[in-house]
């Protein structure tokens, strides 16, 4: 059988098309956020209905949505050992749909606590992930609290 040359170029240059087609198609990939931070206070300390504000902060490297988890934990001393987790709810979890080279703020969450009677150290620690592998894990300086919630 023989083939024409010009059907050999015309496939050859169509084969061509669907590839540059496809790389020149190709979404915005996953990124490890950066800048992340994430923050623990407390309001209206001394009163019955004290309240302790959770906020993470990151910046998105790219065009998509990232998840923010954290956790309340809690320790004696301030150097977090024997950590205890103290929020009663499930994790603080939010989906972002971010812009390129935005930065975003989750929170803050405010959770209402009974003030008890022992001195603790409290922080929030967690994780801002894309829809990828790009996780990046967070732990934020703690705040010092006389008189402090057991649980939120």
């Amino acid at each position: 059988m023989i083939r024409s040359p010009r059907l050999l170029t015309t496939g050859a240059a169509l084969a061509a098309v669907v590839v540059l087609g496809v790389v020149g198609a190709s979404p915005a990939l996953a990124a490890s956020a950066t800048g992340v931070s994430g923050s623990a206070s407390f309001l209206n300390v001394g009163t019955t209905k004290q309240q302790l504000s959770g906020t993470v902060k990151f910046t998105s490297t790219y065009t998509g949505s990232y998840t923010v988890k954290y956790d309340v934990f809690r320790s004696t001393s301030s150097t977090k050992t024997s950590p205890v987790k103290v929020n009663t709810k499930t994790v603080f979890t939010k989906s972002l749909s971010t812009k390129s080279a935005t930065a975003y703020t989750y929170g803050p969450n405010v959770s209402t606590c009974l003030p008890g009677t022992t001195a603790y150290y409290y922080w929030i620690q967690g994780t801002v992930s894309d829809t990828g592998t790009g996780i990046v894990s967070f732990s934020s300086p703690v705040t010092a609290l006389t008189k402090a919630c057991t649980s939120l």
